[in-house]
């Protein structure tokens, strides 16, 4: 029988609410209704006491953490209405989005224009600090994320990868069991799978730092690469339209250098998409943000991130229900990649890493909830753009 749980949360944020929600819905085998009934009184349905408890320590670390913290805002725009009612009826019923299983469309026409708008728009970006262009596969090995302790801080993301034995005999038996089945694959011969050891990458820039294993790089240089890839998270319940996808199109900029140039190179990141919110008149907000830590052992680095100011987000406004998308982030890591991957100078000093990141669908369902589908109220960019592409049909 499920029983409720209230708490007083009068020191949060916006922004900490809604982490909390977000990683509260991943737990959906033990956690029901989530609500405020007011603005600092959260409401939570738990199954068990072993899910309340845990409830219990989550949201008395986010509170903890949150005495200690401060906001900080770098850049703020506001948007220019009117705005459409509900971009998400909207774009559903536009016939642009292919609804293909949960968290997963396929896009079409205008937004998918857009998308290849935003897509030259950060590349451009990287280009402009010099950054050479790499491509990644998709699948990664598991011992990647071990490498760097992913699943320590984020398993609520992994969408991890299996196969069949190699067995000539047993791949028999499950072809015709499925043929038997008209095409359906039973919980039996599921459980035939070998135990996942690749995984759907869920950061476009995990594989760029195993690239430079072991690598000198001279005194004073910076080294900086970008790459476009498709990114994995499951969101539980938290998927929603192109805001929040289980698979969606991200564009990194990674620097490897000494903290000083990756504080300055963070900066003109910051600058050239605050230059480009302000060229497309969108409303956004760049401040100092956390990631969304899970267990209970790594949410302590949610204060350590705030403090050292280690990850600034964008977030483009949503008007209709008043919310915010995370389409940006800018992140210092420390030595923490080039301790794991021995990556010096030639001094033999660690280097340093950052990772800017644009979200491409995020971009895009931020755009059209400010815009809309009427493209009269598109900034000129945009339609230039869409204009140049037709011509070349």
């Amino acid at each position: 029988m499920s029983k409720i749980r209230e708490y007083t949360i009068e020191s949060l944020e916006p922004a900490d609410l809604e982490q909390i929600r977000s990683t509260l819905a991943h737990g959906s085998a033990g956690i029901g209704s989530i609500s405020l009934s007011d603005p600092h009184r959260l409401i939570v349905e738990v199954a068990d006491d072993a899910t309340g408890e845990f409830v219990d320590r989550y949201l008395e670390g986010m509170v903890t953490g949150a005495r200690r913290r401060r906001p900080r805002i770098l850049f703020e725009s506001k948007p220019s209405g009117p705005f459409p009612s509900d971009i998400d009826h909207q774009l559903l019923a536009s016939g642009e989005l292919l609804p293909l299983g949960e968290g997963l469309f396929g896009i079409r026409g205008r937004t998918l224009q857009l998308c290849r708008f935003f897509e030259q728009e950060f590349r451009a970006i990287a280009f402009r600090h010099h950054a050479e262009e790499n491509r990644y596969p998709v699948l990664l090995p598991m011992e990647i994320l071990e490498e760097v302790s992913y699943l320590a801080h984020f398993p609520q993301h992994a969408t991890l990868c299996c196969h069949f034995p190699e067995s000539l005999p047993v791949l028999d038996e499950i072809a015709e069991s499925v043929e038997r089945s008209g095409g359906r694959l039973n919980d039996e011969q599921r459980s035939r799978a070998l135990p996942p050891t690749h995984v759907l990458q869920p950061a476009v820039c995990l594989p760029c730092y195993r690239q430079h294993r072991n690598r000198v790089i001279p005194d004073g240089r910076c080294l900086s690469l970008t790459v476009e890839n498709q990114v994995f998270r499951f969101e539980a319940r938290n998927f929603r339209s192109l805001a929040r996808l289980w698979n969606f199109h991200v564009r990194d900029l990674v620097f490897l250098g000494n903290r000083t140039d990756l504080v300055q190179l963070r900066r003109k990141v910051m600058e050239d998409t605050s230059e480009l919110v302000c060229r497309l008149d969108l409303g956004a907000r760049i401040e100092i943000a956390n990631d969304p830590f899970f267990t209970s052992s790594s949410r302590g680095k949610t204060v350590h991130q705030h403090l050292q100011e280690a990850k600034y987000e964008l977030g483009l406004i949503c008007p209709g229900d008043s919310t915010r998308v995370a389409a940006a982030s800018f992140n210092l890591h420390g030595d923490f990649y080039s301790r794991v991957y021995n990556i010096r100078f030639a001094s033999g000093d660690l280097v340093e890493t950052a990772c800017m990141g644009f979200g491409v669908e995020r971009w895009v369902y931020g755009f059209l909830a400010q815009k809309g589908f009427d493209e009269e109220r598109w900034p000129e960019p945009v339609l230039d753009f869409l204009n140049g592409q037709e011509a070349t049909r």
